[in-house]
């Protein structure tokens, strides 16, 4: 069985000082979402006995910051790494990255409108991923090579700390 949790990055300023798309920075709301976002999932793998082994993040300032907040609430150890592969991925992008990877229990932090299109992809079904959403996908494999574009999962939930953007 692996584990997948498929995260947007927390709400965002609509610019950023340089002008550029990558640097844009999370929102006062946006980094309160991430953390509390963090202690819910941290909640619900203490009480399943589970955990997220890897999060890997688009290197996008409000993905990183977002997945950064998220660990760094986490009641767990795990590694964060940085990809400039998901910053403008689509969903064949972030499956053959995740395909090279050997975790169970991966998350990966990175932007819409491929966090949805992969959802959909794994699932058949229409995902709505709004800021700081997260999937959680159980898939019935025993190896990420396994990972295709037909849906696979064994179940799903979407986490989200938010009431109300």
């Amino acid at each position: 069985m692996k584990t997948l949790y498929i995260c947007r990055h927390a709400k965002t300023n609509n610019y950023s000082a340089d002008g550029l798309d990558h640097s844009r920075a999370l929102t006062s709301g946006g980094i309160q979402n991430a953390l509390d976002l963090g202690k819910l999932l941290g909640k619900r793998l203490s009480q399943t006995n589970k955990s997220i082994e890897l999060i890997v993040s688009s290197d996008a300032q409000r993905a990183m910051h977002t997945a950064q907040l998220i660990k760094s609430v986490l009641p767990i150890t795990t590694t964060l790494e940085l990809s400039s592969q998901l910053y403008a991925a689509v969903p064949d992008d972030i499956i053959n990255y995740i395909q090279q990877l050997s975790q169970a229990s991966i998350m990966i932090v990175a932007h819409n409108p491929c966090l949805e299109e992969l959802a959909w992809m794994l699932t058949g079904q229409t995902q709505h991923l709004r800021p700081c959403h997260c999937l959680c996908l159980e898939l019935e494999m025993d190896s990420w090579l396994e990972l295709s574009k037909k849906p696979t999962f064994a179940s799903k939930i979407l986490l989200s700390s938010l009431l109300d953007d």
